[in-house]
Protein backbone atom coordinates (compact mmCIF):
# COMPACT_ATOMS: atom_id res chain seq x y z
CA UNK A 1 0.00 0.00 0.00
CA UNK A 2 1.24 3.65 -0.73
CA UNK A 3 1.01 6.39 2.12
CA UNK A 4 1.35 9.03 0.36
CA UNK A 5 2.91 12.00 2.55
CA UNK A 6 0.99 15.94 1.93
CA UNK A 7 3.16 17.82 4.18
CA UNK A 8 6.14 16.24 2.92
CA UNK A 9 7.09 19.01 0.57
CA UNK A 10 10.43 19.85 1.14
CA UNK A 11 12.27 23.75 0.00
CA UNK A 12 16.00 24.46 0.03
CA UNK A 13 16.32 27.72 -0.09
CA UNK A 14 20.01 29.39 -1.42
CA UNK A 15 19.96 33.06 -1.46
CA UNK A 16 17.32 35.07 0.85
CA UNK A 17 18.64 33.72 4.09
CA UNK A 18 20.69 36.21 5.11
CA UNK A 19 19.01 39.65 4.03
CA UNK A 20 15.92 38.62 5.71
CA UNK A 21 18.35 37.51 8.87
CA UNK A 22 16.00 33.90 9.12
CA UNK A 23 17.89 31.09 9.77
CA UNK A 24 18.40 28.54 6.88
CA UNK A 25 16.23 26.07 8.82
CA UNK A 26 13.22 28.08 8.57
CA UNK A 27 13.25 26.99 4.60
CA UNK A 28 12.48 23.42 5.08
CA UNK A 29 9.37 21.60 6.20
CA UNK A 30 9.85 18.28 7.45
CA UNK A 31 7.26 15.49 7.12
CA UNK A 32 5.60 14.94 10.12
CA UNK A 33 7.01 10.73 9.81
CA UNK A 34 10.79 12.10 9.79
CA UNK A 35 12.88 11.68 12.98
CA UNK A 36 15.53 13.60 10.55
CA UNK A 37 16.60 14.59 7.36
CA UNK A 38 18.08 17.24 4.96
CA UNK A 39 19.87 20.40 5.90
CA UNK A 40 19.62 23.65 3.42
CA UNK A 41 23.48 22.32 2.83
CA UNK A 42 22.39 19.16 1.60
CA UNK A 43 20.16 21.06 -1.05
CA UNK A 44 22.85 23.21 -1.66
CA UNK A 45 25.29 20.86 -2.35
CA UNK A 46 23.35 18.22 -4.64
CA UNK A 47 21.21 21.40 -6.42
CA UNK A 48 22.18 20.91 -10.23
CA UNK A 49 24.59 23.20 -11.22
CA UNK A 50 23.14 23.97 -14.80
CA UNK A 51 19.76 24.65 -12.95
CA UNK A 52 20.70 27.00 -10.70
CA UNK A 53 22.76 28.92 -13.34
CA UNK A 54 19.76 29.06 -15.34
CA UNK A 55 17.78 30.21 -12.43
CA UNK A 56 15.34 26.77 -12.72
CA UNK A 57 13.57 25.67 -9.43
CA UNK A 58 11.88 22.14 -9.78
CA UNK A 59 9.96 19.83 -8.16
CA UNK A 60 10.35 15.81 -7.78
CA UNK A 61 8.04 13.19 -6.83
CA UNK A 62 9.62 10.01 -4.88
CA UNK A 63 8.94 6.66 -4.22
CA UNK A 64 10.59 4.83 -1.24
CA UNK A 65 10.26 1.61 0.81
CA UNK A 66 11.62 2.62 4.62
CA UNK A 67 14.37 -0.46 5.22
CA UNK A 68 14.58 -2.25 7.98
CA UNK A 69 17.31 0.84 9.50
CA UNK A 70 13.84 3.18 9.01
CA UNK A 71 15.78 4.89 6.43
CA UNK A 72 14.08 5.37 2.66
CA UNK A 73 15.01 3.44 -0.94
CA UNK A 74 13.62 5.99 -3.49
CA UNK A 75 12.86 5.88 -7.01
CA UNK A 76 12.03 8.86 -9.59
CA UNK A 77 8.36 8.41 -9.69
CA UNK A 78 8.20 11.99 -11.50
CA UNK A 79 10.08 15.33 -11.91
CA UNK A 80 9.33 18.41 -13.20
CA UNK A 81 12.39 18.80 -15.41
CA UNK A 82 13.87 15.55 -16.88
CA UNK A 83 16.86 15.68 -17.54
CA UNK A 84 17.99 18.51 -15.22
CA UNK A 85 19.19 16.79 -12.34
CA UNK A 86 16.83 17.28 -10.35
CA UNK A 87 15.86 13.70 -10.06
CA UNK A 88 19.40 12.43 -9.33
CA UNK A 89 19.71 15.56 -6.54
CA UNK A 90 15.83 14.54 -4.66
CA UNK A 91 17.57 11.06 -4.89
CA UNK A 92 20.42 12.22 -2.85
CA UNK A 93 18.76 14.33 0.02
CA UNK A 94 15.99 11.08 0.05
CA UNK A 95 18.92 9.05 1.54
CA UNK A 96 19.15 11.61 4.60
CA UNK A 97 15.45 11.08 5.96
CA UNK A 98 14.74 8.62 8.44
CA UNK A 99 11.31 7.50 9.12
CA UNK A 100 10.21 8.18 13.27
CA UNK A 101 9.37 4.68 15.20
CA UNK A 102 5.64 4.79 15.28
CA UNK A 103 2.70 2.20 15.62
CA UNK A 104 1.10 3.77 12.21
CA UNK A 105 0.99 0.55 9.89
CA UNK A 106 1.52 2.73 7.02
CA UNK A 107 4.81 3.97 8.57
CA UNK A 108 6.37 0.31 9.17
CA UNK A 109 9.47 -1.18 7.52
CA UNK A 110 8.54 -2.28 4.07
CA UNK A 111 5.82 -0.09 3.04
CA UNK A 112 6.01 2.22 0.50
CA UNK A 113 6.09 6.34 0.89
CA UNK A 114 5.45 9.14 -1.68
CA UNK A 115 8.25 12.08 -0.91
CA UNK A 116 7.80 15.38 -3.11
CA UNK A 117 10.47 17.63 -2.69
CA UNK A 118 10.63 21.02 -4.44
CA UNK A 119 14.38 22.63 -4.89
CA UNK A 120 13.62 26.61 -4.91
CA UNK A 121 16.70 29.41 -5.07
CA UNK A 122 14.97 31.88 -3.50
CA UNK A 123 11.79 33.36 -1.87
Amino acid sequence: MKYAIGMAVLAATLLGACATGETPSDYITMPPWAESGPKPEDFFRVYPARAREAGIESHVRLQCTIRADRTLDCKRLWEEYPDMGFDIAGLAVSTLFVVKRTDNPNLQPGKTVILPISFQLEE
